[in-house]
């Protein structure tokens, strides 16, 4: 940033010469110009703190899970792992309460939330299966169960919103799927030895602080971007799907929120660059995923 600062700088006294108002828009110009660019190149290379985690979030060191069990034990080795297996169970329930309406399904339309009371509730459980292939290449699979009884099936304002799981399409049978299933791979090029801890869709290992990871597969896009500590991973914040990222970031996925495609990321001691290539659906908030990636992507 101080480079381009200095940039304009030099570019305003070398107008020194023109009128006041002529010198004005010229800034204006190159001031929208650079806005533009810095937009542009945050957009296709986000630059981030390293820190940020993937999804789901990272579990507590002293929890109790199968791991920490086998590893206490002397059948594991969380810190150099050649598989790991995780997961998860969460129930949301909710209830509102009757209401006066006078204009429900009006004209014959069934889409409103109807006004007498209701109860609705998620219920989904996930598996997160890693597995060490060779050096710096790593398999993960992670399948999920969901039911769901949304209010008034989804239908009128909030029938899915305050519950990011119900915009899952679900149904109270439950429903079987593979959320996530990728490849992993990193090469190592220097820098410190950073330990990597052992969590959902992480083997525990020690790798150089830079280095090239590259993954295929199927993933979520908010697993790897816009990351932070208050949104993300629903099921320990806010329900609320208006927290699982910006309201207006439009990102790949299919209806349950995952799509395939192709990220890259070069991590460089504290910071990390990263790109990502992925399919969108044929239709906005459908299953079907368009094979198209080189023309249709996100």
């Amino acid at each position: 940033m101080i480079s381009f600062q200095i940039i304009i700088q030099a570019n305003c006294r070398s107008n020194s010469n023109l009128p006041a108002t002529m010198r004005q828009g010229s800034e204006n110009i190159r001031a929208m110009v650079l806005v533009r660019i810095l937009l542009l190149c945050s957009m296709l290379f986000p630059v981030v703190p390293v820190q940020a985690q993937t999804e789901p979030d990272p579990r507590a060191t002293d929890a109790f899970d199968f791991m920490n069990v086998f590893a206490k034990k002397g059948w594991h080795d969380l810190k150099d792992e050649r598989w790991n297996i995780y997961g998860q169970f969460t129930y949301i329930s909710s209830w509102k309460g009757a209401f006066p309406a006078l204009y429900t399904n009006l004209n014959g339309s069934p889409n409103s939330l109807l006004p007498e009371s209701e109860r609705s509730f998620s219920g989904t459980a996930t598996l997160y299966l890693g597995l060490k292939t060779w050096k710096g290449g790593e398999i993960y699979y992670a399948p999920d169960m969901i039911s769901t009884r949304p209010f008034s099936d989804l239908k009128g304002l909030g029938g899915a919103i305050h519950n990011f799981e119900l915009q899952k399409g679900g149904s109270e049978i439950p429903v079987y799927f593979t959320s996530r299933l990728f490849f992993k791979q990193t090469w190592g090029f220097g820098g410190d030895r950073v330990q990597l801890d052992s969590d959902p869709m992480q083997l525990g290992t020690t790798v150089d602080s830079r280095r090239l990871v590259v993954r295929v597969g199927k993933f979520s896009i908010l697993d790897f971007f816009d990351k932070n500590s208050y949104s993300g991973d629903l099921r320990r914040q806010f329900f609320n799907m208006g927290f699982m990222t910006y309201a207006a970031y439009d990102f790949a996925a299919d209806a349950k929120g995952y799509t395939w495609g192709l990220l890259g990321e070069y991590i460089h001691d504290n910071w990390a660059l990263r790109f990502g290539h992925a399919a969108v659906p044929i239709d906005p908030n459908e299953l079907a995923i368009d094979t198209r990636v080189f023309t249709y992507y996100g």
